[in-house]
């Protein structure tokens, strides 16, 4: 008997009566069929190393909307008082950067500026007045500049063969994955996407994650439940920074302390990749490559 059918055997005889190994399948995006029990020799010809070398300790990434510097500076300096790493500055009309971002140590921090509804001449007037050597890390986002490409949370699938479509080597860009419920979909399909980047010749990206409130708070605390598999999710499937909303509320705060606890009291950054290897999500990761590249 082959160690899948011993697996198999031994799961059966646990499950309730009226219950078999086919109401334990799983289907994904696409139509993608996994089964409860993934063996080695079913992934023992499958390579989906990550190459943890070219990996960054994911940002935990406030995103602060206005148009009013003011505003924006105070908003980044609570931020960052609660934890955040990261800024992502949605400005929605040309302001000053140096204002909005004064007193933040900004060559200690990964930030996007998200000017995408400037002119190309306000994006050039307002970089002209910046000082480059206190602003090293800044990423810009908009016309002319890093491209930014949204991804959803449905049809990833068919998405990612349009993106594969779309790319080249000669533009910069930030990809944006809006994440699902589905924990392990995420990560095998994020993981599957920096494959698939690498396998087309694309090495000039950022890959973040970003996430909705699906649910609601009937259960008292489930708000923060979903926020944590979520972000457990992007951080399990690698991406280099976790986008999170912050207004300055309560919720804001706890959504920042999320990522503080899994990084200082859960370890998460003790691994730079702690699920390489897992054979189901070897599986799943093979079966999401195979479906992008028919």
């Amino acid at each position: 008997m082959s160690t899948k059918s011993k697996w198999n055997k031994v799961i059966s005889d646990k499950l309730k009566e009226g219950i078999s190994l086919d109401d334990l399948k799983t289907t994904y995006d696409s139509g993608i069929v996994m089964e409860p029990n993934i063996v080695a020799d079913e992934v023992a010809d499958l390579d989906h190393t990550i190459d943890v070398d070219k990996l960054n300790p994911w940002f935990n990434i406030a995103t602060i909307t206005g148009d009013n510097a003011a505003e924006i500076n105070s908003l980044a300096l609570q931020s960052l008082n609660h934890g955040a790493n990261g800024l992502n500055l949605v400005l929605r009309s040309p302001i000053s950067v140096t204002d909005a971002l004064a007193q933040v140590l900004t060559e200690y921090l990964d930030v996007r500026i998200d000017c995408s509804t400037w002119s190309s001449e306000d994006i050039a007037s307002e970089k002209e007045r910046l000082e480059p050597s206190k602003f090293p890390n800044v990423r810009w986002i908009g016309k002319d500049q890093v491209t930014e490409i949204q991804i959803s949370s449905s049809d990833r699938i068919a998405q990612y063969k349009s993106l594969l479509s779309d790319l080249t080597s000669s533009v910069s860009y930030d990809i944006i994955i809006t994440l699902s419920k589905n924990l392990l979909f995420e990560i095998a399909s994020l993981r599957a996407l920096r494959i698939l980047l690498s396998q087309n010749g694309i090495s000039n990206y950022n890959l973040l994650a970003r996430y909705d409130v699906e649910g609601t708070n009937s259960l008292g605390d489930y708000n923060l439940i979903e926020k944590t598999y979520k972000v457990m999710s992007g951080i399990m499937g690698c991406a280099d920074g976790i986008l999170t909303t912050y207004d300055g509320t309560e919720d804001a705060r706890l959504s920042l302390n999320i990522h503080n606890i899994l990084e200082l009291e859960s370890g998460f950054k003790d691994v730079m990749d702690p699920v390489g290897g897992a054979y189901y999500l070897e599986k799943l990761m093979g079966k999401i490559i195979d479906n992008v590249e028919q």
